[in-house]
């Protein structure tokens, strides 16, 4: 898998198409992704064996593993592309995927990689404008190459290598990068010909498509195919199953949740069609990149995408944590559309109900339960909700999704495991906390001050260095010393260190010591260092605090975050900061 953002928008049209997705795949929750190599029987047993189907990054490594899957009921999807392909200097020996791509053990078993490998077909790969080959993403180091889908011998490389890897035994193909260029240059340089001069790479990408659904089918009409990328779908009828919402709110390219739940709903409602139809959508959330506790988030995205009608997928981003539970949750077809009640949005199903309560307040609701169900448990907390007269009540936290069903569902779920999982995670986390000690410097001005000149302050000021505070939907992050707002973070919306901003404080508030918080309601990404309080005296004198050059970020997981964070809460992303005259 890409971890690559693919716009919903682009996803909203699946044109005239009539086929319906396979009913197995129509009726799963959650599913999963496994990239890694090789998986010992016992691995697979304990991470895999719950979700309906695998797609599976290095099918041939794990032949043995998903055929015993196969067994219990778990259907096994390969990964495929037709927008690039290995080449002699693109491979790499890592034992799993390596930028996104699998290992050369795989694509040398692999009878897919193998058939379109450009190894010994470098005139397959894509050129550009200027006689070069384009690679993937049109990245500079060296990514596999893209490939035309217009040369004649690629195509039926294509053609017999998703052949020859359906043979094995596999419930269908992921067909990933459905994204491909427009134009192919290849033929005005001299690399290739192209087999259908007067069409375009995209057109001859979904012809070539099409010829591998059929390949897919032709092994029965209980297989399926899905594709990552859906700017074609709203523009050509693919006989696909469905599709993918790759990074679904969380994603390790951001440090929020993104888009909203308004606009998800929005987008879904794009969607609905087709998912009537009986198209699937798969979204697929990249978890432990946020501001929020990380099995919160899977929540949340598990209870937006089922309420949406998608199948949820955290391609193993959530293992270690109690969110592992999910993937016993099954809740059948809905029974209702999305509806709202006391500020929360909710969609009932056969054998559960999920909720999303979005307001940043917590909220108490009435909701309705499955018909014939006596009890429910929040899965989220392991609290039984009683049902009475047909409905229970939801205590829901601020910003937070549930998940409820029967009791009885859950029974033979490996709780203690997940939990002793989910403490020792804690545990580390805590430990690690706490081993961070903040770093400080010398006050820049050296004062001695006796406890009465804190009443005769006259001026005072936080003055600090900040990096990348942007304006606009991301201003309004609050300043608080000692308890109360004292302004907001200056915005500098660019992406350098500013030094010795000033935010004016009431001289009210200051004392010896003193606590500093900065808020980021708006989820900005951005650094603060060299943070001191300074004070001018009635009598001319000044004095500051201790410089605390710790280093602090709103963003962790941010390419750009450089400091100590507190990535588990939001609202108060940055660790409290402790300002104090004297020897700090």
């Amino acid at each position: 898998m890409e971890w690559r953002w693919i716009a919903l928008g682009s996803l909203a049209c699946l044109g005239g198409m009539t086929w319906a997705a396979p009913q197995w795949l129509r009726q799963a929750d959650i599913c999963t992704g496994y990239y890694r190599s090789a998986i010992t029987a016992e691995q697979a047993e304990e991470a895999l064996a719950a979700y309906p189907f695998v797609v599976w990054g290095n099918p041939c490594l794990n032949q043995e593993t998903w055929r015993r899957l196969q067994a219990q009921g778990v259907r096994a999807l390969a990964y495929v592309s037709l927008y690039k392909a290995p080449s002699a200097d693109s491979l790499h020996e890592a034992p799993n995927w390596d930028r996104g791509d699998p290992s050369r053990a795989e694509t040398e078993v692999n009878p897919f990689w193998r058939a379109v490998s450009l190894v010994e077909h470098p005139e397959w790969t894509l050129i550009g404008p200027e006689g070069k080959i384009k690679r993937k993403f049109n990245a500079t180091y060296n990514a596999w190459p893209q490939t035309c889908t217009n040369v004649a011998g690629y195509r039926e490389a294509v053609v017999r290598g998703a052949r020859e890897l359906m043979a094995l035994g596999l419930d269908g193909l992921f067909v990933d990068n459905a994204h491909p260029e427009k134009q192919c240059w290849g033929p005005k340089f001299g690399k290739h010909e192209h087999q259908f001069p007067d069409q375009d790479n995209e057109a001859t990408y979904c012809s070539l498509l099409e010829e591998v659904v059929k390949v897919v089918r032709s092994y029965g009409r209980d297989k399926a195919v899905l594709i990552n990328g859906g700017g074609l779908l709203g523009k050509h009828d693919l006989p696909v199953d469905g599709a993918m919402w790759e990074s679904f709110i969380c994603s390790s390219a951001w440090p929020d949740r993104r888009p909203g739940w308004e606009q998800v709903k929005r987008r879904a409602a794009r969607l609905r069609r087709h998912l009537e139809a009986g198209k699937v959508w798969i979204a697929l959330s990249y978890l432990g990149h946020t501001g929020y506790n990380p099995v919160e988030d899977a929540f949340w995205c598990c209870a937006a995408a089922r309420a949406c009608g998608f199948i949820w997928a955290d391609w193993g981003t959530t293992n270690g944590r109690l969110s592992q539970i999910l993937r016993h949750v099954r809740l059948g077809l809905p029974r209702s559309e999305i509806e709202s009640t006391e500020g929360v949005d909710y969609r009932v199903f056969e054998q559960g109900i999920v909720a999303i309560n979005a307001a940043e307040k917590a909220v108490t609701a009435s909701l309705p339960a499955p018909p014939g169900v006596s009890a429910l448990l929040d899965v989220r907390v392991r609290k039984d909700c009683p049902v009475q007269g047909g409905r229970f009540e939801a205590q829901i936290p601020a910003e937070s999704g549930r998940v409820y069903v029967p009791a009885e569902q859950l029974r033979n779920a490996p709780w203690e495991r997940y939990l002793a999982q989910e403490q020792e995670w804690q545990k580390q986390e805590a430990a690690r906390l706490a081993k961070i000690q903040p770093k400080y410097e010398p006050a820049p001005v050296t004062t001695e001050l006796k406890d009465e000149d804190f009443k005769q302050i006259a001026e005072a000021e936080l003055r600090l260095d900040v990096f990348g505070t942007n304006s606009g939907k991301y201003a309004g992050k609050r300043v608080l010393l000692n308890g109360e707002a004292i302004g907001e973070l200056p915005e500098t919306d660019r992406d350098e260190w500013v030094k010795d901003l000033r935010i004016k404080v009431p001289a009210r508030l200051v004392r010896r010591e003193n606590r500093l918080e900065i808020r980021n309601e708006t989820n900005d990404c951005f650094n603060v260092n060299r943070v001191y309080l300074w004070i001018k005296l009635q009598d001319g004198r000044e004095a500051a605090t201790g410089r605390d050059v710790t280093g602090y970020t709103s963003a962790p997981k941010w390419r750009k975050g450089r400091g100590l964070a507190a990535p588990r809460v939001k609202g108060l992303p940055l660790p409290e900061m402790r300002l104090r005259f004297g020897a700090p």
